[in-house]
């Protein structure tokens, strides 16, 4: 409770501190959206050009899709009306 009286729940963030700047950045879609269509094409660059492939997993399902010149992306499809999260890594893919 604050002091004004406004009860609210606490939210926890996850925050890495990294030597490197971040070597990946998902270009589609550009935030969270709901959608009515049964796929959705991720999109994404790298900025690390070592790195070949990235791994992408998306309802239990594993992608590799490849990196040519900094680029992916990768088709999601959802089988049914749910909220979906795609985890994306770069960084196990350095060349």
């Amino acid at each position: 409770m604050d002091l004004a009286g406004n009860i609210g729940t606490a939210k926890t963030y996850k925050v890495t501190l990294g030597k490197i700047s971040p070597a990946m950045a998902i270009t589609n879609p550009v935030q969270d959206i709901t959608t009515n269509q049964g796929s959705i094409l991720l999109q994404g660059v790298v900025a690390d050009l070592t790195i070949t492939e990235v791994v992408i997993t998306c309802d239990g399902i594993t992608y590799t899709p490849a990196v040519p010149a900094g680029v992916f992306e990768q088709l999601l499809v959802f089988a049914e009306e749910k909220t979906y999260t795609a985890n994306c890594d770069g960084n196990r893919c350095r060349g």
